[in-house]
C-alpha cells in the first residue's frame, strides 16, 4: 500500500512526534520507530510493532499499523510540558535526587583537590563534601542521570537542567559554568542547589547552577549548612554566619563553629529567619574583612545585625585584619 498521507503529508507533518526516551509509545512502550500523534492528530499511534486492523507501509516498505487512543491517557510530551509556562522549582526532595545523581557521575580533578586542600579541608572531608569538578562536555549525559533518578517531567523543575529542542526529539542538558562544583545544603543535609566556582578570568567567580536564562526555575537562594552545624548548634545553640559555602565549609572543618554560608552578601535575610526557627541562643556574623573597602558588604553586614538585634536575639560581629582575608 502507499505512504499514509496522514504521516508524511506537507500539512500534517509537524502534527507527529517520534518516540524518545522522553516521550514513548504509548502502545507498545519503545522509544524508537513509532510516532505519536499531537494537536488535530491527539489520540493517534503509529505503532511499527503491535498490530492493528489499520496496516500501513511507510516509504521505506516498512508496515505500521494505526492505533486510535484516548487522547488524555497519551501523556504530553517535555517540550509541551516545558513550554506551557514557566515552571516552579522542584521540592527539596526532588532535587537533593537529581543533584546526587549527577555529582554521583562527576569525579574531582587534581587541581580541585589542591584548591580545597589548601583551604584546610581533609581527604575525608573533600570525599564526604561531594565536590566534583564539572566540564564543558558531557552535560546530556548528566542531565538524562538526573531524569532517570526523579522523572523525565519532574527534572524540570531542577534548576539548570534544560529542555533543548533544536530537533524534533529534543533533550535534556545541565547548564552552568564549568569549574569546582560544590554542593549547597539545607537543615536536613539535603543538596538543593549547586554553586559553581569558575577558573575563567571573565565574569563572576562564583556563580549558581540555574535554568533562569532557559525560562525555567532559577537556583534556591538557601543558606548553606554544612555538615557538622546541625549537631554542633545542637549543642551550644550558637550560629555563625559567613559568607559562601565553600567558607563555611572550611570553617566548619577547621574549627568547632556551628556555621551557615549566605549564598551572597545581600541575600542575608534568610539568615535571620533562620535564626529564630532554630531557636538560637546567640548569633556570631562574621562576614568577610572586604566591608571595609566594599560598600555592599558593610550595608549588607550592618543591616543583617541591626535585623538579628531588633528581632530579639543576642548578637555580635567579629572582625580580623583584612590581610588576612
Amino acid at each position: 500500500m502507499s505512504a499514509s498521507k496522514e504521516h508524511f503529508g506537507p500539512s500534517g507533518r509537524t502534527h507527529w512526534r517520534d518516540a524518545s526516551r522522553a516521550f514513548r509509545c504509548p502502545v507498545c512502550g519503545h522509544d524508537s520507530w513509532c510516532q505519536i500523534g499531537s494537536g488535530a492528530r491527539a489520540g493517534t499511534v503509529l505503532c511499527k510493532r503491535v498490530e492493528s486492523a489499520r496496516e500501513r507501509t511507510n516509504r521505506e516498505g516498512v508496515p505500521y499499523w494505526v492505533h486510535a487512543c484516548d487522547p488524555s491517557a497519551v501523556p504530553p510530551s517535555v517540550s509541551e510540558v516545558v513550554s506551557k509556562s514557566a515552571l516552579s522549582i522542584a521540592t527539596d526532595e526532588v532535587r537533593d535526587q537529581a543533584y546526587r545523581a549527577i555529582l554521583d557521575a562527576l569525579g574531582l580533578s587534581p587541581a580541585h583537590r589542591e584548591l580545597l586542600r589548601a583551604r584546610g579541608l581533609s581527604e575525608r572531608e573533600i570525599e564526604q563534601g561531594q565536590y566534583c569538578t564539572l566540564e564543558v562536555r558531557g552535560r546530556a549525559a548528566l542531565a538524562r542521570r538526573a531524569a532517570d533518578a526523579v522523572g523525565k517531567f519532574a527534572v524540570a523543575g531542577v534548576p539548570g537542567i534544560v529542555w533543548e529542542a533544536r530537533t524534533e526529539r529534543g533533550w535534556w542538558t545541565l547548564k552552568g559554568a564549568a569549574g569546582l562544583v560544590i554542593p549547597s545544603r539545607n537543615v536536613r543535609g539535603q543538596i538543593v542547589a549547586l554553586k559553581v566556582r569558575s577558573e575563567s578570568p571573565e565574569g563572576s567567580r562564583y556563580t549558581s547552577v540555574s535554568s533562569r536564562s532557559a525560562g525555567g526555575p532559577a537556583s534556591a537562594c538557601n543558606v548553606h549548612f554544612p555538615r557538622q552545624t546541625s549537631a554542633r548548634f545542637a549543642s551550644k545553640r550558637v550560629l555563625w554566619i559567613t559568607e559562601g559555602e565553600l567558607k563555611a565549609d572550611a570553617a566548619a572543618a577547621l574549627s568547632d563553629w556551628a556555621i551557615v554560608g549566605l549564598p551572597g552578601v545581600s541575600m542575608w535575610r534568610g539568615a535571620v529567619a533562620l535564626a529564630h526557627e532554630l531557636g538560637a541562643r546567640r548569633v556570631v556574623v562574621a562576614l568577610d574583612a572586604d566591608w571595609k573597602t566594599k560598600p555592599e558588604v558593610q550595608t549588607a553586614r550592618t543591616d543583617l545585625v541591626r535585623a538579628l538585634e531588633r528581632s530579639g536575639l543576642s548578637v555580635h560581629a567579629v572582625d580580623w585584619p583584612i590581610a588576612l582575608g
